[in-house]
């Protein structure tokens, strides 16, 4: 193939390419797809917050008896 017709080729090429990205806005600062456009949100957003509040002294929230020897009652 002739060196003429490869670059008559490469032009066409390169031309149909940046044709393309003008279109597609490509490198453009700020240029967002189409379909971004025409998605949008709706709702609420609610937060929730929940504190765990353990003694200070170190003694787990059971009842005594949980941690009495076995044999030994506690009341």
């Amino acid at each position: 193939m002739p060196e003429v017709v490869k670059e008559q080729i490469r032009d066409e090429v390169k031309e149909e390419v940046l044709a393309q990205a003008r279109q597609e806005r490509w490198g453009e600062p700020g240029a967002y797809p189409d379909w971004l456009h025409r998605i949008s949100f709706a709702g609420d957003v609610r937060f929730r917050f929940q504190r765990d509040r353990f003694p200070n002294d170190n003694i787990p929230n059971a009842p005594p008896e949980v941690f009495a020897t076995p044999g030994q009652r506690r009341l």
